[in-house]
């Protein structure tokens, strides 16, 4: 139960953090 709860949380945080990483990279090839 716990982990069903907790699953879709962690791949929201895995999908942000690889957002950010690629906007950082965007960002940093721009300047």
């Amino acid at each position: 139960m716990w982990t069903c709860a907790y699953y879709p949380v962690t791949w929201a945080n895995v999908y942000f953090n690889t957002r950010v990483k690629l906007v950082k990279k965007i960002l940093v090839d721009r300047a």
